[in-house]
């Protein structure tokens, strides 16, 4: 199934690998490794609350790791399925180092998924709202492709066959043309607006950075 919102996160992730290093904690991580050969990193850890996806089982809003033990923390959609997700973004300061930075990505458009722990959709404000209230610096913030993009992938995931795929990828390269991967070298640690329509989109993207 053509993913927009996979391709778009994996080109955001690349494009700010360099805040993630060290000692680096991968929160909900699932049974794939998606992303980690974009990291220049010491230690990997994967952890995750499902037994089968080989990562360790720990519950994000309490870990048992000791303060500020990583240098730097991922957490790519997960916070939708935690219904007391604040309580893991204060995990998140907590464990990480001073200076440390985390990569986020929440949802803003999806349908429902992995039921019944599907309890909520963000916006940027409430993103943003979230991380700042726990301490949290906001270096990034940015969706997650736009009209086009989160068309197509509606499209692709509710009919799901080889012609809603060409469909959606058609729509997606509209998207593409509308600058969804142009970004404002000259304003890297600020929250940007730039796109059209920025109203609408897949999801949401931030770095931050524990001060």
């Amino acid at each position: 199934m053509f993913k927009p919102n996979r391709i778009i996160l994996y080109e955001l992730i690349k494009r700010y690998s360099k805040f993630i290093k060290g000692d680096v904690l991968d929160i909900g991580a699932g049974p794939k490794d998606r992303y980690s050969e974009l990291f220049k990193y010491n230690n990997y850890t994967k952890i995750d609350l499902d037994d089968k996806t080989g990562a360790v089982v720990v519950d994000a809003r309490h870990t048992g790791y000791p303060d500020e033990h990583f240098d730097s923390f991922v957490c790519f959609q997960v916070l939708e399925h935690i219904y007391d997700y604040q309580r893991a973004i204060k995990e998140m300061y907590r464990i990480l180092k001073k200076g440390g930075c985390g990569m986020i990505s929440v949802p803003m458009v999806n349908e429902l998924h992995e039921e019944p722990n599907d309890f909520w959709r963000f916006t940027k404000y409430s993103l943003q709202h979230d991380f700042e209230e726990q301490g949290f610096k906001i270096m990034f913030l940015d969706r997650m492709g736009g009209f086009y993009a989160t068309i197509a992938m509606l499209i692709s995931r509710y009919y799901r066959n080889s012609m809603a795929d060409f469909i959606a990828k058609i729509l997606f390269r509209l998207d593409k043309r509308n600058d969804i991967y142009i970004f404002k070298e000259k304003y890297p640690f600020e929250v940007i607006q730039h796109y059209k329509n920025d109203k609408i989109t897949i999801g949401w993207f931030c770095v931050v950075r524990k001060l």
